[in-house]
């Protein structure tokens, strides 16, 4: 899903890091992810984050574990990967969050 202007470097903050998805990572997201965050520990992952691009406007997508939500994980990845995508040619950013997951959404 994303797209090859916008390879970022991983970002670790003291709750977790971000970093490129593994190609054999399997995640029921709705989406193939770019990016996921890790806790400290390692371990499953606590969130992802895959974007498309056209006419440098980035459609940004997120998904957070059931288990992780309401603690601020998916501003927390939005915001690590803007800077990064305004700096490589981005000139908007739109956050997509997942359809099913209603309280995403507010």
């Amino acid at each position: 899903m994303a797209d090859g202007v916008y390879l970022m470097e991983p970002v670790s903050t003291a709750a977790f890091t971000l970093r490129t998805a593994p190609g054999d990572l399997k995640l029921d997201c709705g989406f193939d992810p770019a990016m996921v965050a890790f806790g400290p520990e390692g371990g499953a992952p606590w969130g992802a984050i895959g974007w498309r691009e056209a006419d440098r406007v980035v459609s940004v997508r997120y998904w957070v574990a059931p288990e992780r939500r309401g603690r601020k994980l998916a501003s927390a990845m939005l915001w690590a990967v803007a800077g990064p995508m305004f700096e490589s040619g981005a000139r908007r950013l739109e956050a997509r969050p997942p359809v099913r997951d209603l309280a995403a959404i507010r």
